[in-house]
């Protein structure tokens, strides 16, 4: 600065302010603090783990891995009424071993909207919109069905073999 600016402030500055030179001072200051509080908190967590980490398994969210884990299941359509012209009312999944539920058949409708569930036991449960599961009783796997899908306990039930559905 010359000799006759001393007295005036500078145009980019209000009257009063430190200017420029303190907020390069206070940027580096936070910087230097945000850089020493990093270093501090990385060095405590890098000496918690010894070697290399443990491998973990694939994520649960992981489709590819879930499509190669889907355990083999067993298909059946359900039919009402008898031959020549049984009437299909819907399908029934049974998952083999090893899944842990095993034995247990869940019931679909004819477009596979899930209509409930039967456990291995005959325990029958009817699903509601929501997710909610009402425990409708215990019944043979025929008369459970006739409940699940609201027929007449006289009609005739059979299952018929079908390959798994695609999609």
């Amino acid at each position: 600065m010359s000799g006759g600016d001393r007295g005036r402030p500078r145009p980019n500055r209000a009257p009063g302010s430190k200017g420029a030179s303190s907020r390069v001072t206070l940027a580096r200051a936070a910087r230097t603090g945000l850089i020493a509080l990093t270093a501090v908190a990385l060095s405590g967590c890098l000496q918690t783990h010894t070697g290399r980490p443990e491998e973990r398994g694939p994520r649960a969210n992981d489709t590819a891995v879930a499509r190669e884990r889907v355990a083999p299941a067993s298909w059946r359509q359900v039919l009402f009424g008898s031959p020549p012209r049984p009437v299909l009312a819907g399908y029934v999944k049974m998952l083999v071993e090893p899944d842990p539920l095993a034995g247990t058949r869940f019931v679909y409708d004819a477009v596979f909207t899930p209509v409930g569930r039967i456990s291995p036991g005959g325990q029958t449960f009817r699903l509601l919109h929501g997710g909610r599961e009402i425990d409708e009783g215990t019944y043979v796997l025929q008369h459970a069905l006739l409940l699940l899908f609201g027929e007449d306990r006289r009609s005739e039930v059979s299952l018929a073999p079908m390959p798994p559905p695609r999609g």
